[in-house]
C-alpha cells in the first residue's frame, strides 16, 4: 500500500499515479511514511562523568597492563615493547608488524592454550574499564523501577528518572564513543558514514484519523529495498519513494502509539521489535520492551530516540567484528574489556539457568526525512504501465 511522507495524497505525479492503486479503505486513515538516513548509539557524555583522572586510556597505554596480566616480566615485557615502531600513533607506531601484536591478537587462554581474543573475549582477563558513574543518559524507565533504581540515569530532555540505558554505561568512557546528540561519537558516525550509501533504509510509517492532533496512531516500521538518498551537499533527500522490503524477517512491527503535542510514543510497553539492518553492524537488530519518543518537525521530519534490551552479542558483533583493526585505530581500543564491560552492566533478560544477563538497556538516536513507501510488486504494475503508455505515445503517428 502506497503512504506519503506527508499525506495519503502526494503532491507529484509520481504519487497521483501509485495513489490510484490504494485502495479506498485506505484513504479514511492519513498516513505518513518516513525514511530513517540517521542512526547512531544516544550519548549524553559529559565532563567528569567518568570519575577521577578521566576517561579510560588509549589502546597504546594498555599494552603494558594486558602483559603483566598475561604472566610476563618486567624485562620481558621492556623487551617486547622494544619492538614497537616509532610512528606516532594511537596504537603504539609499527606494532601491527611486531610480537606485540600477535601476543595482543592471542591474549585469550582457552584451556590454558593462546586464543584469538576477539572470537573469545570471555576468555580475556577482564581489564575493569572505567564506566560512567554521571547521572544523565537518554532513554526510557524500561524495568518499571522508576527513581528508586539505584543504577538508573536521568533523561537530560525529559528529566525523567529510572532511564535505563546501561550501553552507555558501559561504553561511555571509551573516547571513541564519547558524544552529544549534537556531536556524535566517532564511532558511530564512522560506522553510519560507511554504509550510508548502501545499507537499505528503515520505514517508519503513522496512520491515524488526523495525525495534526493529539490521539491514538498505529505505528509500523520496516525496511525498503532501497538505501536513503543523499543531496549533493550530504543532507538527506526527501520524498523518495521506496519499495519496501516483502522479506518476512523485515515484518511484524506493528504497534499502538500515540501522538501528543507533536510527539510520537508507543503505548504497548511489552512490545518488541525486530528488524534487519546492515551486514557489517547489526544483521539482526532486535529490541525487548521497545520504547521511543520522536518528535515531528515543521519540515515534515522525524527526530527522536529508540530504546530496549539488546542483545550484547549483536552489539559487540557491530564493534568488534574487525577485531585487531578495530583495536588499532581505536574505534574500539581493549576491544575484550569493552565485552566485559558490557556484561557486567547487563540488566537484561536473566538466562534462567545460570542467572547471566544476556541483554542490555540500549538507546539509540534516528532522524528521518518524508518519504514514500510502494509495495515491490505496485511498482513493478506502475512500472509495467508507465512502459506501455511510452511504447503507445511512440509508436503513434
Amino acid at each position: 500500500m502506497f503512504t506519503s511522507g506527508r499525506t495519503v495524497l502526494s503532491r507529484t505525479a509520481l504519487g497521483i499515479a501509485l495513489a490510484a492503486v490504494t485502495s479506498t479503505s485506505a484513504l479514511a486513515l492519513e498516513s505518513r511514511t518516513y525514511a530513517v538516513w540517521w542512526f547512531a548509539q544516544a550519548v549524553s557524555s559529559q565532563e567528569g562523568d567518568c570519575g577521577p583522572g578521566g576517561i579510560n586510556p588509549k589502546m597504546v597505554d594498555q599494552f603494558v597492563p594486558n602483559l603483566r596480566r598475561l604472566g610476563y616480566s618486567g624485562s620481558e615485557i621492556e623487551k617486547i615493547m622494544g619492538t614497537v615502531g616509532g610512528d606516532d600513533d594511537d596504537s603504539g607506531g609499527g606494532w601491527e608488524k611486531q610480537t606485540l601484536r600477535q601476543i595482543m591478537e592471542t591474549r585469550a587462554r582457552v584451556n590454558g592454550k593462546p586464543a584469538n581474543a576477539f572470537m573469545h573475549p570471555e576468555a580475556v582477563a577482564d581489564p575493569n574499564l572505567k564506566t560512567v558513574i554521571g547521572k544523565f543518559a537518554y532513554g526510557f524507565n524500561l524495568d518499571g523501577k522508576g527513581a528508586d533504581d539505584p543504577v538508573a540515569f536521568q533523561d537530560p530532555q525529559t528529566h525523567e528518572k529510572g532511564v535505563d540505558n546501561q550501553l552507555f554505561r558501559a561504553l561511555g568512557c571509551v573516547e571513541a564513543y564519547r558524544g552529544t546528540l549534537e556531536n556524535d561519537n566517532t564511532f558511530w558516525s564512522f560506522m553510519w558514514m560507511s554504509q550510508k550509501d548502501t545499507t537499505p533504509a528503515w520505514l517508519i510509517t503513522l496512520q491515524g484519523d488526523d495525525l495534526s492532533k493529539d490521539g491514538p496512531i498505529t505505528i509500523t516500521m520496516t525496511r525498503a529495498m532501497e538505501p536513503p538518498r543523499y543531496n549533493g551537499g550530504g543532507d538527506p533527500r526527501a520524498d523518495m519513494t521506496f519499495r519496501e522490503d516483502p522479506d518476512p524477517r523485515t515484518r511484524g512491527n506493528v504497534f499502538k502509539g500515540q501522538i501528543s503535542k507533536g510527539v510520537v510514543t508507543i503505548s504497548e510497553p511489552a512490545a518488541n521489535l525486530h528488524l534487519m539492518q546492515d551486514q557489517l553492524t547489526y544483521p539482526a537488530f532486535d529490541l525487548t520492551k521497545f520504547h521511543m519518543r520522536w518528535t515531528m518537525g515543521a519540515d515534515g521530519s522525524l527526530n527522536g530516540l529508540m530504546a530496549g534490551y539488546q542483545p550484547i552479542e549483536q552489539i559487540y558483533f557491530a564493534i568488534g567484528q574487525s577485531g585487531q583493526v578495530r583495536e588499532g585505530t581505536g574505534l574500539a581500543p581493549e576491544l575484550p574489556g569493552i565485552y566485559h564491560a558490557m556484561r557486567r552492566m547487563a540488566d537484561g533478560d536473566p538466562d534462567p539457568k545460570t542467572g547471566l544477563r544476556l541483554t542490555i538497556s540500549s538507546t539509540y538516536h534516528i532522524k528521518a526525512v518524508p518519504a514514500f513507501v510502494v509495495s515491490a510488486k505496485e511498482m513493478d504494475e506502475l512500472r509495467a504501465r508507465a512502459a506501455g503508455k511510452a511504447t503507445a505515445m511512440a509508436t503513434t503517428p
